[in-house]
């Protein structure tokens, strides 16, 4: 069996792109179809084969694996990143940081969609192996994703950035919360202009989803902008502020409105010159 395992990753790794990425779907389907130990067993001998051909060829199969993962049912991918992630854990800390290191080294050759679902897999089923010795790995991961996320194009950006708002739209109110938190502190860490990039891409985003998911979005946001310090609170509304004329007429009016339904304490706070009720008053205004 495990000749036969090592014969069939050195023959996939040595197959034209398509036709290898056809049989190891076809392999991973197998697989999570699997009840749970004989799934373990299969992949195991799996990854020790991979484990035992040159670089070159371990970087072929794992680009593969991740394309498919991401492109497979979310229960069957799941099932199958649980299994992986608990054969890693068990492996030396050498080996699982050889895969890890060679994943990240992908990622730039990886399509759109399998390099945002790996930033989310690091994050919601992080790799102790991924920390620095003194860091905790769920916040390693999330200043590395926000930082990769400013320096991506504005599309990309925006396209990965939309995927997460979803996923925190959909999660329940404590979750959301948290999570939420953990990416505006690990933006507040960022240089101010990758802050103005992120925050004109959220808002951006915001403005164009579902109104049900923005509001339960906003809430949840402002909530944790009250729980602030009100210089950090205001920073944020400041910057807000700064990327108005940015964004489109449409943008700009819906920014608008979400304040007035919305209004922070923090620019309530502020020294005013005329009263809330003025009509046509821009929300900043009232802050200024």
């Amino acid at each position: 069996m495990a000749m036969d395992m090592k014969d069939m990753v050195k023959a996939l790794a040595g197959m034209p792109e398509e036709q290898r990425k056809t049989m190891m779907g076809e392999r991973l389907e197998m697989f999570a179809e699997m009840t749970e130990a004989d799934r373990k067993t299969a992949m195991s001998q799996m990854m020790e084969a991979v484990g035992t051909l040159p670089e070159a060829d371990i970087r072929k199969l794992l680009k593969t694996r991740t394309e498919i993962l991401f492109e497979l049912p979310e229960s069957k991918r799941m099932a199958l990143m649980q299994t992986h992630m608990g054969l890693l854990k068990s492996m030396p800390q050498q080996k699982a940081m050889m895969e890890m290191d060679i994943l990240k080294s992908l990622m730039p050759e990886l399509s759109i969609k399998a390099r945002q679902g790996m930033m989310q897999m690091m994050e919601t089923m992080p790799m102790p192996a991924m920390a620095e010795p003194d860091k905790p790995a769920a916040t390693m991961t999330m200043k590395d994703m926000v930082k990769a996320l400013a320096g991506m194009p504005e599309e990309q950006r925006k396209t990965m950035m939309t995927e997460r708002l979803n996923m925190f739209a959909d999660m329940r109110e404590s979750e959301r919360a948290e999570a939420m938190k953990a990416m505006m502190e690990a933006v507040g860490t960022l240089p101010r202009d990758s802050v103005q990039k992120l925050i004109k891409s959220r808002t951006q985003i915001l403005c164009d989803l579902p109104d049900m998911k923005r509001m339960t979005l906003m809430k949840t946001h402002m909530g944790l902008l009250q729980g602030m310090p009100q210089a950090k609170a205001m920073m944020e509304m400041e910057t807000i502020k700064s990327i108005m004329p940015e964004l489109s007429y449409r943008h700009q009016q819906q920014v608008e409105e979400m304040m007035k339904m919305m209004p922070m304490p923090a620019m309530a706070a502020a020294p005013r010159r005329e009263p809330v009720e003025t009509p046509r008053k821009r929300w900043w205004e009232f802050w200024k």
